[in-house]
């Protein structure tokens, strides 16, 4: 079994989750090393072809462009499926 979050992983048991808390403060964390890599980047640095094979884009400004659109539409998902439960109550 991979680990959770992990891609490809299953949904488990509440057990098997970190605290809500944790989870929390990881996130914030996380946030804070990106904006610290977000100030320190160089034009140049995002105009260089990306190591990664990815096909949002082959420059690492045209891939973190893709991430950001494609993460903007799960928060869309997740506002449309917040929306259904909150009528279907």
């Amino acid at each position: 079994e991979t680990t959770p979050f992990s891609f490809g992983s299953s949904i488990q048991t509440a057990e098997v989750y970190p605290p809500l808390e944790e989870i929390i403060t990881a996130f914030l964390q996380r946030g804070e090393q990106i904006q610290q890599l977000l100030n320190e980047v160089t034009q140049e640095h995002w105009q260089s072809n990306s190591p990664i094979n990815f096909p949002g884009g082959t420059t690492v400004g045209e891939q973190i462009v893709s991430l950001l659109l494609h993460e903007g539409l799960h928060v869309g998902e997740l506002t449309y499926i917040s929306t259904l439960i909150r009528r279907l109550r």
